[in-house]
């Protein structure tokens, strides 16, 4: 421990990196992206990027895992938010490496634990464009996490802006994912996913001017 802040210091003495007080009492320290970028060359010529971006990968994994039920509520919620969306680059880093290695299954979870913070934050296209690429790459066997980002993904379609006409592309893709995730729910019996997508569902045609299937579709909850 006194050896790591030693160091940190010796970084900060010479601007290689900063440091966010923004999640105080917490402290980041965040490598300078010219920085990031010089390690990450060195680190392809030795041969090592491979192994450095797999356990970068499966930290961010395990954080997500923690971060995800301390999202949602709780008196540390608006911190662990906080530091979820800032850290969001390295989340996305985390969910390409996998995609990268074949690991679908993690990145379909990384991208479940973290998608309330895009919807939080109203950072939906930037979530939508993840979740759609790791829905891309996603095998058809069914799981928790493919359902959660099959509604993550439906939720940040609906509140990125209303489009009036039932017709149109979006609305079709917002009922594919949501007919999706209750599908899957149903299938490996997840109730919480389940009665997460009916509702956004009901939602969705509140939303269009149909509460008679609004009605209808929330009665099934």
């Amino acid at each position: 421990g006194v050896h790591l802040l030693a160091a940190l210091s010796r970084l900060r003495t010479k601007s290689m990196i900063q440091i966010d007080r923004s999640a105080a009492p917490e402290t980041r320290y965040e490598l300078l992206r010219s920085i990031r970028a010089f390690a990450r060359e060195r680190a392809e010529e030795d041969g090592v990027a491979a192994d450095d971006s797999r356990l970068h990968a499966c930290a961010f994994l395990s954080l997500s895992r923690k971060a995800y039920p301390r999202t949602l509520g709780g008196r540390s919620q608006i911190r662990w938010l906080s530091a979820v969306s800032r850290a969001g680059a390295d989340f996305e880093t985390a969910i390409e490496t996998f995609l990268s290695n074949g690991q679908v299954d993690e990145a379909l979870e990384v991208c479940a634990n973290i998608g309330w913070v895009w919807f939080v934050y109203r950072r939906q296209e930037e979530g939508y464009r993840v979740a759609r690429n790791v829905l891309t790459a996603a095998a058809v066997t069914p799981s928790r996490s493919l359902a959660r980002v099959h509604t993550i993904a439906a939720s940040l379609l609906m509140t990125e802006g209303i489009d009036a006409d039932p017709g149109s592309p979006r609305n079709a893709a917002i009922l594919q994912h949501l007919n999706a995730a209750r599908t899957i729910s149903h299938e490996i019996g997840d109730p919480d996913t389940l009665i997460e997508a009916t509702v956004w569902e009901g939602y969705h045609h509140w939303f269009m001017g149909d509460p008679t299937t609004t009605i209808k579709v929330l009665s099934q909850v």
